[in-house]
């Protein structure tokens, strides 16, 4: 199954956030990232640390694309240390 064919199912369906960790593994182009990000938009999954932390890791190491990432970044209400940590690396690199 293709990632655009497994992010219409998880969009659809009820999803847990380990189907939505097991998308972003298979994300291999910025595009990709973006359909699983309308996923975590869609189920409110915005605000999980654990998440977002490896989706802006993932935006920065598919693309370098530091508005993307930090506009995502900038929605978390409280980040935690690993989430700065995340940012600020991706921001240095």
């Amino acid at each position: 199954m293709t990632l655009i064919n497994q992010c219409s199912t998880f969009a659809e369906s009820s999803c847990s956030l380990s189907s939505v960790s097991t998308l972003l593994r298979a994300c291999k182009t910025i595009r990709n990232l973006e359909q699983v990000h309308t996923i975590i938009i869609q189920k409110g999954l915005e605000q999980d640390h654990f998440l977002i932390t490896r989706f802006i890791s993932l935006c920065y190491s598919l693309s370098s694309n530091i508005a993307y990432a930090t506009s995502v970044f900038d929605r978390v209400f409280q980040p935690n240390i690993y989430l700065w940590n995340t940012q600020m690396k991706g921001l240095f690199e």
